[in-house]
Parts: C-alpha cells; sequence; structure tokens
C-alpha cells in the first residue's frame, strides 16, 4: 500500500498560507539578525508576516509567541515599533472581523455552540475554556499514534528530534535560532495537548494544529544530512 499523503497535503489553502506566514517571519528574522538583509521594510515585512499568521489561525498563538521573543532579542531597541506596527495591521483586521460577526473583538468562532438548538459548547466543556494539564492519550495521539500523530503520518520527521538536541548543544552560532525551534515546537505540542477535548482538532485528516511545526522541524534534518547520516538510514 502507498504511505498516507503528509498532513496538510489534502487540508484548505488557508493552512498552507498559515504555513507560509508563520516560516517566513523566522526566516526573515533570521536574516536581518544575520545581516544577510536590512532595512525598515523588512522588519515590517517579517512582522506583517507574526501578525499574519494570527490571521490565520489565532491556535498558533505558542509559534507566535517564541517568534515574538526571538524579535524582541535580535531587533534593535530603536526599530521594534516597525516590527511592531506590521504585526498590528493584521490582528486589527481580525479584531474588526470578530466585531462584525460575533459583536465582540474578543469573542471567536470557538466560544458559541456548535447548532442552534444547543447551548453546550463542545469545545469548552471541560478544563479552562477547553484546556487541561496534557494526558496521555492527547500526548500520545499527536505523536505515535495511527489516528493523529504526527509520526505515524510523518516519520521522516523522527530523526529531526535527536538533531534538534544536537544543534542545541553543538551549533554555538545558531544557538538563538535553535532556541526558538525547540521553543516553538515543545510550547506547540503541548498547547495542542491542552485542549481538552479537542486536540484532534475535529474531523481532519492528520494533526491539523500541528501542521505548522512541520517547515520547523525540517531544518533539524538538514543538520542530520551535514554529519553525513545516510538519507536511506532517516527514511
Amino acid at each position: 500500500f502507498p504511505p498516507p499523503p503528509p498532513p496538510g497535503a489534502t487540508f484548505p489553502p488557508k493552512l498552507k498560507k498559515l504555513h507560509f506566514f508563520v516560516f517566513s517571519a523566522f526566516v526573515w528574522l533570521f536574516m536581518i539578525r544575520h545581516k544577510w538583509i536590512e532595512g525598515r521594510r523588512h522588519l515590517f515585512s517579517a512582522g506583517l508576516c507574526t501578525g499574519g499568521a494570527l490571521l490565520m489561525d489565532y491556535n498558533v498563538i505558542p509559534i507566535v509567541a517564541c517568534i515574538g521573543l526571538y524579535a524582541l532579542m535580535v531587533i534593535d531597541r530603536k526599530k521594534i515599533p516597525v516590527y511592531i506596527s506590521g504585526g498590528t495591521i493584521p490582528i486589527i483586521i481580525l479584531l474588526v472581523y470578530q466585531y462584525i460577526c460575533f459583536d465582540s473583538p474578543f469573542s471567536t468562532p470557538y466560544s458559541f455552540p456548535l447548532t442552534e438548538t444547543s447551548d453546550e459548547v463542545p469545545w469548552q466543556s471541560k478544563g479552562i475554556y477547553g484546556f487541561n494539564l496534557p494526558s496521555f492519550t492527547s500526548l500520545w495521539g499527536l505523536s505515535f499514534s495511527l489516528y493523529r500523530g504526527l509520526f505515524a503520518y510523518m516519520p521522516i520527521l523522527l530523526p529531526a528530534v535527536p538533531a534538534l538536541i544536537l544543534g542545541l548543544y553543538k551549533r554555538q552560532t545558531y544557538r538563538l535560532e535553535w532556541l526558538v525551534i525547540a521553543g516553538a515546537c515543545t510550547s506547540q505540542f503541548l498547547f495542542n495537548a491542552s485542549m481538552d477535548p479537542f486536540w484532534h482538532a475535529g474531523y481532519v485528516f492528520g494533526p491539523r494544529f500541528l501542521m505548522p511545526l512541520i517547515p520547523f522541524l525540517i531544518i533539524p534534518l538538514g543538520l542530520i544530512e551535514h554529519r553525513g547520516i545516510q538519507q536511506g538510514v532517516m527514511v
């Protein structure tokens, strides 16, 4: 039997745009930090991509928070307002949209019942507004289970975990970037696993809320290849 398509291959274009925005923000900031590009327009574009990721899907808040902290550490203090102004535009659009649709800029579709005949909000039925401590079911379900496991759908990403640890300890020049990648992946995974009982993300194919991690996990795979491990071993 052929292997299943990777998560996201059958998803709507919105989630693919989310990939673009969240990863582009990180790449832009990386190039700014290492002086590959300069200019306020690049700072503004990095902020625009950061805010654009939230506009596409606010479930990526952990990744956006890590990228925002990264920006504060690498951008000159006098230029931080340029980055913030770029990120503010998509957020304002999101707040206006929610106000028009739900009469409040801070109300989201997840705040309302699934049907008109019921007052129950199923994805907020447990914990605090639908969030609880990660359970074994959600942790296993999002990692290795055949139901929603990221590594079950894309086993090629398994070597990315030890490679990421290797990058944290061995790569002095880019240690900050490795910390950002590790923080983004860990926080997003735990954030998704804390969604009780909606960690599986509904009727979808694969771990939908973990999709933005894929481009970040691809980077450590390049480190493995750089150290001379054959691609066949990784597969």
